[in-house]
């Protein structure tokens, strides 16, 4: 088994998840991730499905008390809040991608953590957070502001963090850029970067572990853009 570390808790992986940085501390795991040949059980019915133009792009269902969730390309995924246990296909970019930038992010929330959809930059004054309905820029304006050596903090999810006296922490869960090709070639240029998934045509640019596992920032601001 692989520990890792996600918005500062301990993930254990049957795998190792290269996006992610080793972990903080030695102590139990938060989360444990099992990859599985076979495929997750389908339920009868879904709860709940996310569409795209009519089409549907995720479904959420539950078969005895464990969720299943399901991607439009059919890969299915299962957790079990009872033992904090995510059950996926076999890690490839695509798989990568989903249980990184969905399925972690709703398990946490389920699980009682505060889970942003936006980014995240490291400012003198603390941590600038943008958030936004998706398509509106947040990753390119996070990237262009790394492009500049303002240090990237987390994209696309954040775990938020109300302390004592009510202070305001960000959380990363990883320090990648989603971006699509024109945007990498113009700001990250001189990065490496490999598709996101088999299904989209944005790329990951995975960036050097900067930040330290479990690194908090004190919000300094937040940005909507709309």
């Amino acid at each position: 088994m692989s520990d890792s570390d996600y918005a500062g808790l301990l993930l254990q992986s049957s795998a190792v998840i290269r996006e992610l940085t080793g972990a903080f501390d030695d102590g139990p795991s938060d989360l444990r991730v099992i990859e599985q040949s076979n495929p997750v059980v389908a339920p009868s019915r879904w709860v709940h499905e996310w569409t795209n133009n009519d089409d549907v792009v995720l479904s959420l269902g539950r078969i005895e008390g464990r969720h299943v969730v399901r991607f439009e390309d059919g890969s299915l995924f299962e957790f079990d809040l009872s033992n904090r246990t995510v059950t996926c296909p076999p890690l490839d970019a695509t798989a990568r991608h989903q249980l990184l930038d969905h399925v972690l992010p709703r398990v946490l929330d389920e699980l009682g953590h505060l889970m942003v959809h936006g980014s995240a930059i490291d400012t003198p004054s603390g941590a600038i957070v943008f958030i936004g309905d998706s398509g509106l820029g947040k990753s390119t304006l996070a990237a262009s502001f790394q492009s500049v050596g303002i240090e990237l903090l987390s994209d696309d999810c954040m775990r938020i963090v109300v302390g004592l006296n009510n202070a305001v922490t960000c959380v990363p869960t990883y320090r990648s850029l989603r971006l699509w090709p024109d945007s990498v070639s113009t700001l990250m240029s001189t990065s490496r970067s490999e598709p996101m998934s088999e299904t989209q045509d944005k790329r990951r640019v995975t960036l050097p572990h900067a930040v330290t596992p479990a690194h908090s920032t004190e919000v300094a601001g937040i940005c909507v853009l709309l």
